[in-house]
């Protein structure tokens, strides 16, 4: 019995030595943010966004990137967030991060539907960026993730951003990115695959409908989605209300969000990187569109599509990498130093 006490007490801390190791090295190699750094504040109307700027350990005027945040309350302190901080810091960027309005030492108050104060700020944060003093504001552009990949093209047009990036942000419609997000909810929740889309589809139509104004069709697209969904206009009651209210587009702000109309007059270099199991935004169709867009107009597109990864990029190949696949940021380090130089 002491034989297997002992040989269970070695074998958990090895295991924590082993964990221990890796976490550490993990955190220092990937997280961490060594080096030349300040605590900033930036103007963006009347409140004051907190941020932090990071400097690459060379001469300028340098290069620099803005991050910008995914859906919800975001801070500086985000695991993901830091990881590509110091990936863009290691390969010479000046890196500006800043908590989201309402969060972390941001002022105002987070909204979840105020795409134009997300904007806003991302616009105050690309001109703060470009005017400091060592930066090289002819090579300053972006980072999006996820939800602000919809707002990276138009940030970018407005404010001549040089280049951006994109981590699995769709270039695609809002609608049309959340029916596939809603059709693969539905499915989680346990509809069969048909009905899943039949729903999604149905609610998508009632969207599209209600943006453009096209109040005199809504009644048919109401009736097809209740065929849909059992109670739908219990579960969806808010929908129901704002489709019978006399203004409708108001109640749909969200949904008109398009990214294309700005993506088609950009003439940047742009780099987009999906996971092949994303539930969230449509791979397939979303590189697909961004494949056409590059060969139709010459433009400059790069895309890469990582196998066996959904919406955070997290991967088991990536234990020793931050998480993440190792193609993936060689892939960007490599596409940073063609299209847009450090040095």
């Amino acid at each position: 019995m002491r034989r297997f006490l002992r040989f269970i007490l070695t074998a958990g801390l090895a295991a924590c030595l082993i964990f221990g190791t890796w976490f550490g090295y993990t955190y220092a190699r990937f997280y961490a943010l060594p080096g030349p750094s300040e605590e900033v504040r930036i103007a963006s109307g009347d409140i004051a966004l907190a941020g932090t700027l990071l400097m690459p350990q060379r001469d300028g005027p340098v290069p620099g990137v803005v991050m910008l945040h995914g859906a919800g309350p975001g801070a500086r302190g985000d695991p993901a967030y830091r990881a590509h901080a110091r990936l863009m810091r290691d390969a010479g960027f000046a890196v500006l991060l800043y908590d989201k309005r309402g969060s972390g030492k941001s002022g105002g108050e987070f909204a979840r539907d105020d795409y134009a104060g997300f904007i806003a700020d991302a616009e105050a944060a690309l001109a703060w960026l470009k005017a400091r003093p060592g930066i090289d504001a002819a090579r300053v552009g972006l980072f999006g993730a996820s939800e602000s990949g919809w707002f990276v093209p138009g940030i970018a047009r407005r404010g001549g951003a040089a280049f951006a990036l994109v981590k699995s942000g769709s270039p695609l419609s809002w609608i049309d990115t959340v029916e596939w997000e809603n059709r693969n909810d539905l499915i989680a929740a346990g509809r069969d695959p048909a009905s899943a889309k039949a729903e999604a589809a149905a609610l998508s139509r009632v969207w599209r409908l209600m943006a453009a104004g096209e109040t005199q069709a809504l009644g048919p697209a109401l009736e097809a989605l209740r065929q849909s969904r059992p109670n739908a206009e219990a579960d969806y009651a808010g929908l129901f209300e704002a489709a019978a209210s006399a203004d409708v587009a108001d109640h749909v702000r969200r949904q008109r969000t398009d990214p294309r109309p700005d993506l088609e007059a950009l003439g940047i270099p742009l780099f987009y990187v999906f996971g092949e199991t994303d539930i969230n935004v449509p791979t397939v169709s979303a590189a697909a569109y961004l494949d056409r867009l590059a060969e139709d107009s010459g433009r400059d597109i790069t895309v890469l599509v990582l196998r066996d990864v959904g919406h955070a990029l997290y991967s088991w190949r990536g234990m020793l990498r931050g998480g993440y696949p190792p193609a993936y940021f060689r892939a960007v380090r490599a596409w940073l130093a063609e299209k847009v130089p450090a040095g």
